[in-house]
């Protein structure tokens, strides 16, 4: 069945991630940058996972990973303890512990250099990591890719960096939930953290699996963050949530990346009009600027911000006045939400060009027309 696209003003007024407090699962985070700030409105507040590694041996969810092999004189096969290892410190200690339970003399260390971020195996005589070995093994997941056998003579670098297995979050919403947009966003200041070869997806399921769930969305990050509208998408109930990235050579290491906000819910939009043309869309610079008694210049750098102004609505009908007038009512001049002036992209570049983490920056004014017909305003700006 072909689904409708409505091509209105969108406010995304109804997280449904903020409603799950105690209801969220997550892969791994720092003490200092826990993940439930990914759910509190302060933009500058952010989720930083620590680099969690999964280790299975098939018996649940994805393939088993759980084998090394090595040949010390003999060839010998190192099993690793199934489960979640939240940093690669940890995963580290858990491989040379099993390395010297069928060996001895192996020290395994993580480089949390920056720029580097590979797992390094040390051993003093010649011993060999048998990567050519494949089934069930850890060796990608430690960075090793090659296909021949490798002999350490005293230490071996692995070929490539490994920030993590993946990184998840996932919601428990209670109840089978329509979900009608999925935004992440950075703080405004920072650089969307993910590379180019990040695998990103949003997948929703009725049970709390995720091998294959009825339905995953393959999330495309702009400059701005990850945002997306589900309306293509015919069935988005669903009761469990999972926004999931795997991004294992990203340059800012398993720490670096910052997530400062997740929305995920619906949205209110109007029943008939929509905005007019004419509206403006301004970016802010609030830096000040002093100039010296001999003409150099000073700068006081702060972080700019996009304005939209005089997004005007003609011909309200009462239902929709009363929408706005609600909708004010419930976030004033200092809630934020997302707001999307061009939903469908007819006018932007993209879906971030013109869908920002804003709040109201001025009253919405009604200005009646004819009968229950009424023009307004509205004005907003992008919260740092």
């Amino acid at each position: 069945m072909a689904t409708t696209i409505n091509n209105r003003i969108r406010f995304m007024n109804n997280n449904h991630a903020q409603l799950t407090t105690g209801q969220i699962t997550f892969s791994s985070e720092l003490a200092a940058f826990p993940q439930s700030n990914v759910i509190n409105p302060f933009r500058s507040k952010v989720w930083r996972p620590s680099g969690r590694f999964e280790v299975r041996d098939g018996t649940g969810a994805g393939s088993a990973n759980n084998l090394l092999y090595i040949n010390d004189g003999a060839d010998k096969t190192v099993t690793l303890t199934t489960g979640d290892y939240i940093t690669p410190d940890i995963l580290a200690t858990e491989i040379q512990t099993q390395l010297n339970t069928v060996s001895t003399g192996w020290t395994v260390t993580y480089n949390a250099t920056s720029g580097d971020y590979r797992f390094k195996i040390s051993h003093a005589s010649n011993h060999v990591l048998k990567v050519s070995s494949t089934t069930d093994a850890f060796w990608d997941d430690l960075g090793f890719i090659g296909s021949v056998d490798l002999t350490i003579s005293t230490e071996i670098y692995a070929d490539e960096q490994r920030n993590h297995t993946s990184e998840f979050v996932t919601y428990d919403l209670g109840y089978n939930a329509s979900i009608q947009f999925f935004a992440v966003i950075a703080p405004l200041n920072v650089e969307f953290p993910f590379s180019t070869d990040a695998t990103i997806t949003l997948s929703g399921n009725n049970l709390d699996q995720w091998d294959s769930p009825p339905l995953q969305v393959t999330l495309t990050p702009t400059i701005g963050g990850i945002m997306r509208f589900l309306d293509d998408i015919e069935d988005t109930g669903y009761r469990y949530w999972r926004f999931e990235y795997q991004d294992k050579q990203n340059t800012e290491g398993p720490t670096g990346v910052q997530l400062s906000y997740m929305y995920l819910g619906t949205y209110t939009t109007l029943t008939d009009r929509n905005i007019s043309n004419g509206f403006e869309k301004t970016i802010v610079d609030p830096s000040e600027v002093q100039e010296s008694e001999n003409g150099s210049l000073y700068f006081d750098e702060r972080t700019k911000y996009a304005v939209f102004r005089n997004a005007g609505i003609q011909y309200l009908n009462k239902t929709d006045r009363d929408t706005l007038e609600q909708l004010y009512h419930d976030f004033g001049l200092t809630t934020p939400l997302f707001i999307s002036l061009d939903p469908t992209t007819c006018v932007s570049n993209d879906l971030y060009d013109l869908t920002k983490y804003m709040v109201f920056s001025r009253d919405p004014g009604f200005k009646h027309v004819i009968r229950d017909l009424f023009n307004m305003t509205l004005n907003f700006r992008e919260v740092v």
